[in-house]
């Protein structure tokens, strides 16, 4: 049994986005990160590292005695379509592919459109007979008059 876009529920799909965003994390980050664990495990050495976001983009800084040890700038369009854009993708794409539900509370297409379903078919709610006495009310303002 292998993989299969079609056979995937919307847990596998929130599954493959969130190891899709670690795995992106992962990649991306992992030499500012090492940078910055080395920086902060110097003795003696006065480190930084920073993260801003600007006219240029998104731009990380890891810093030792005011010198610059590693930089990364990446434009915000960039960083939001590698953010948003292959999730994006694999929801269509698994929205586009998976089985079709039929529902069997809309009507059919041989059924009469404008008729009103049956008396209680499932059970809930009662259906309006018509009584041979008259109401209460009607009784009331005979007697009065």
């Amino acid at each position: 049994m292998g993989f299969s876009i079609r056979r995937m529920g919307v847990g596998h799909l929130l599954g493959a986005w969130g190891a899709y965003w670690v795995g992106l994390a992962g990649i991306t980050l992992w030499p500012f990160a090492r940078w910055a664990w080395e920086l902060n495990r110097a003795p003696g050495s006065h480190a930084s590292a920073s993260l801003s976001i600007g006219d240029a983009g998104v731009t990380l800084l890891a810093l030792t005695n005011n010198v610059t040890v590693w930089s990364g700038v990446a434009p915000l369009l960039d960083v939001a379509l590698w953010i948003a854009g292959p999730p994006l993708l694999l929801w269509l794409l698994w929205l586009g592919l998976r089985p079709a539900h039929r529902d069997e509370r809309a009507p059919s297409a041989t059924g009469a459109r404008d008729a009103l379903p049956g008396a209680a078919p499932s059970g809930w709610g009662m259906p309006i007979t018509p009584t041979s006495t008259a109401s209460p009310l009607g009784r009331r303002e005979r007697r009065k008059g």
